[in-house]
């Protein structure tokens, strides 16, 4: 019998038997499949099962009796290649890598048909050093495409990435508290025009009883930083960091300029969050999007789950070395000094932010889970927001310079970022946000996607980046 006719025979029969997982083999099995497949390496040169890089982690494997498996296992010594309906990747180990080299990325989760280069190309920033691991979760049409993890969570690569971790996201988390925002609007709860102080009455001290919630919204109200010295414990005082937004003036004219508020904002629209909803941001996210959804996503982690969260690494020591930081820092005003550095971002990190409600930047998650956050947005049996509510919260209101970044020009949509040049996503209708790390997560509603790229090596040169365009290159190819 030919092999691929075997092979053909096996996936038959055995439809259940078309995911890969070494948890079941065991350790024994995971064993004595290493020291096979390490044979074959030295009969033939060839690490795993087929000859390229990334599709030779694929097969076709879940439970497999011994001569089924050896038959699928020559099979793909023979170069077969067949595709079942959702491929799951598992890795087992890794061969040591030299000194100072990028490790081979291994990786573990589902990918299908058609989205395979997806991968391939990910797997690429890790090989070229532009990431040491990352979870990549790609939803279409109502059901992920893609859900992998792959590389290292550590510099010293002693641990793989798995798409069960959970790690901090950053900015990326503005983009969750929009989609918070955008039920409100749904609900008709929220109406964008309206001021502020209609739902949050202390916001309209010190000239801002005009701001409209819109104009807050989208990083143009003027309070892209506290006035008074904040220390990281302050960020977890909500009434405290609420109560100093309030009663700031605004650094510029309302409506008149645009500056991104990295922290601030959370807090801003936070509050009118709360206001509207009697609950803070984390526990309406919660209530109406992470428990419904099952999600594995938080602001605020609980003590529970607190073991799965990665932590950030830190920039390497020769990250500013031409000096770009210093001197953008240096030429900036002093409320985009402060925005950046009061606190210091660097230190935003550990058990006690991980479980704070900072709406700006705490939401920890995985790949899978913030891709299904964005779901909501999308048609399909998980839609929450309507496409009305969704073109009243992301219709474009500012492209042009941003007056705290200064490095690039910026495209918005109330808090969203939107397709831009500085961050192409997938097309014109893409909206959602990028963080530190490298990471991204948006919905494109026009080819019915969502791609949350969670990098894992620190990032904070002007975008676009270019481990993400590669990444979403491939991705609109595979579309």
């Amino acid at each position: 019998m030919r092999s691929d006719t075997i092979l053909d025979n096996v996936v038959r029969d055995h439809p259940r038997e078309s995911m890969i997982s070494a948890r079941v083999w065991g350790v024994r099995a995971a064993r004595w499949f290493m020291s096979a497949v390490a044979g074959v390496r030295r009969l033939t040169g060839c690490w795993a099962m087929n000859s390229t890089p990334t599709r030779r982690r694929f097969c076709a494997i879940r439970s497999l009796s011994t001569a089924n498996f050896l038959r699928i296992y020559f099979c793909s010594l023979l170069n077969i290649n067949r595709s079942c309906k959702v491929l799951t990747v598992t890795a087992l180990t890794q061969p040591p890598s030299p000194a100072g080299s990028a490790p081979d990325p291994l990786f573990t989760g589902t990918v299908a048909p058609g989205f395979q280069r997806v991968v391939d190309v990910a797997a690429s920033n890790i090989s070229a050093g532009d990431d040491l691991g990352f979870q990549l979760a790609v939803w279409h049409d109502g059901s992920f495409v893609v859900d992998v993890a792959a590389g290292h969570v550590d510099r010293d690569r002693t641990r793989l990435q798995s798409t069960h971790d959970l790690a901090m996201t950053f900015s990326v988390s503005k983009g969750v508290l929009g989609l918070c925002v955008a039920l409100l609007v749904e609900d008709a709860a929220l109406d964008l025009d309206r001021p502020v102080a209609d739902y949050w009455p202390e916001f309209g001290a010190a000239g801002k009883e005009s701001i409209t919630v819109g104009c807050l919204l989208s990083h143009r109200a003027g309070l892209p930083a506290f006035e008074r010295v904040m220390k990281i414990a302050d960020l977890l005082d909500w009434d405290l960091c609420v109560s100093t937004l309030a009663a700031q003036a605004p650094v510029w004219e309302p409506g008149t300029r645009h500056g991104y508020h990295p922290i601030t904002i959370g807090y801003l629209i936070g509050e009118v969050v709360h206001r509207i909803s009697g609950l803070l941001p984390g526990e309406f996210f919660r209530q109406r999007i992470g428990n419904p959804l099952n999600l594995d996503a938080w602001f605020g982690v609980p003590d529970a789950e607190l073991a799965r969260v990665l932590p950030r690494l830190r920039l390497a020591p020769a990250f500013d070395d031409d000096g770009w930081r210093e001197t953008l820092m240096a030429s900036a005003p002093t409320f985009a000094t402060r925005a950046t550095t009061n606190p210091l971002l660097d230190d935003l990190d550990g058990p006690a932010i991980w479980q704070a409600d900072i709406p700006a930047v705490s939401f920890v998650s995985n790949a899978s889970s913030l891709a299904r956050c964005y779901a909501i947005a999308l048609g399909g049996p998980q839609q929450l927001i309507s496409p009305e509510t969704l073109h009243t919260v992301t219709s474009p209101v500012h492209d042009g310079p941003d007056h705290v970044l200064r490095d690039q020009a910026s495209r918005f949509g109330g808090i969203f970022q939107m397709s831009s040049p500085r961050q192409p996503m997938l097309g014109p209708t893409s909206f959602g946000h990028d963080g530190y790390t490298g990471s991204i997560a948006f919905a494109d509603p026009d080819s019915r996607t969502v791609v949350a790229y969670l990098g894992g090596r620190p990032e904070l040169r002007p975008t676009p980046h270019s481990r993400v365009t590669r990444v979403l290159t491939a991705i609109r190819e595979a579309l």
